[in-house]
């Protein structure tokens, strides 16, 4: 075993709540449940966690027979146009092991308190280990609106996946203890696009290019990104002026996953030589693999440079970190400076709970909101998002 750092809430959670059960089952043998039921048990808790773990996603598909296995069932709100004749042994083996040792747990001879006790644990981790199986099923969901779009990406379309990476301690090539402590993390943002190659008939039809913002001054909030997207836009059509459409992903954190960034996004969808086509969010903890890939060698850059007996303690020596030696491969780093007096508000607010929502469409008759990549359709109408988007003239 090894210790883990990052990993997975939802998937932590749930192999927690396994683990609870697990020792639900020895409290029982203590009080006399016969050890090979206990066995029984634990192997069957164990296939549930590596069915989960590897298997599971892999038995999703848009719509099934199999009623656990159907992606429609579980995320749309309408009833699915097709029948479930088959159902899954795996899947049910939560539910199975849970009801017979609640049986077991009858039978037991202890006071009422400890049986209370252990049944409130079974009961929590089964709550567990469905929030983790409902995370599963959203996380493929949502990923395969990600490869849809880029299995259909034309050449004048982009997409663009987006991050804030964890902010930067600044380091000096030889540091005092007091120079370590108390030290204030450096804001940057990292955007990757890739566009298909022209005529291209390599392996890798598609070129990633990234973008590297440091936050000199300003937050980290919706204001900041939608001025970090209007500068990739006007990048991209001097790089590439042939693009007409981009697609854009990122987490559900609260600068994205926002009212005031959506309807600001619609106001300007026309005023660039870039459209904004959608808006896709990813499932809590996944999707941001190729920022995550292009932080990191970015971090290590960075390293290099301070290795040669250089500083890095602000936006500018970071700039010139990443800038040396040629820089990162196919990375643009700028400085921003954001003067947030001049940040907007809305002049009202939607009617539609945008948090609820995770796929969006940019459209002349306004944003067509889905629950799920496919499922749960809504239209935000022009005349809403005119009247709301009033005040924002100036961005």
């Amino acid at each position: 075993m090894k210790s883990l750092h990052g990993i997975n809430n939802l998937a932590s959670e749930g192999e927690s709540g396994i683990s609870i059960i697990e020792k639900a089952v020895e409290k029982l043998s203590e009080l006399g449940l016969d050890e090979l039921k206990v066995k029984d048990f634990k192997n069957q808790l164990q296939a549930v966690k590596l069915h989960l773990k590897n298997d599971f996603k892999t038995h999703l598909i848009t719509k099934s027979t199999c009623i656990e296995h159907c992606m429609q069932y579980a995320l749309s709100d309408s009833p699915c146009d097709h029948e479930h004749s088959e159902t899954c042994s795996s899947c049910h083996q939560v539910k199975n092991v849970t009801t017979e040792i609640a049986q077991c747990l009858k039978g037991v001879h202890c006071e009422a308190n400890v049986k209370e006790e252990i049944q409130h644990d079974v009961d929590l981790s089964c709550e567990k280990i469905v929030n983790w199986r409902n995370h599963c099923i959203r996380t493929v969901n949502q990923n395969a609106c990600k490869r849809d779009i880029l299995n259909d990406l034309r050449e004048d379309q982009g997409f663009i996946i987006m991050d804030w990476a964890m902010k930067y301690l600044p380091q000096t090539f030889i540091e005092t203890r007091s120079e370590w402590f108390g030290k204030q993390g450096i804001s940057w943002h990292v955007s990757c696009v890739l566009v298909r190659r022209n005529g291209t008939e390599d392996d890798e039809p598609l070129n990633i290019l990234s973008y590297v913002y440091l936050l000199q001054n300003g937050t980290q909030g919706w204001f900041t990104v939608s001025k970090i997207l209007t500068h990739i836009l006007q990048m991209l059509h001097e790089s590439h002026p042939h693009l007409r459409e981009v697609y854009l992903r990122s987490d559900n954190a609260g600068c994205y996953h926002c009212t005031p960034l959506l309807a600001c996004l619609w106001k300007l969808r026309n005023d660039s030589f870039v459209t904004i086509r959608e808006y896709n969010f990813s499932e809590a903890q996944s999707g941001k693999d190729l920022c995550d890939s292009r932080t990191g060698s970015c971090r290590m850059h960075i390293l290099n440079y301070i290795n040669e007996g250089n500083n890095v303690t602000n936006v500018f020596e970071m700039k010139d970190a990443l800038e040396s030696h040629g820089g990162v491969r196919n990375t643009f780093t700028s400085i921003i400076d954001v003067d947030m007096s001049t940040k907007p508000v809305l002049s009202g607010q939607l009617q539609i709970p945008i948090s609820q929502y995770n796929n969006f469409t940019f459209m002349d008759s306004g944003i067509l909101a889905f629950k799920s990549y496919g499922f749960g359709e809504q239209l935000i109408p022009s005349e809403k998002l005119e009247s709301v988007t009033k005040n924002m003239m100036d961005i």
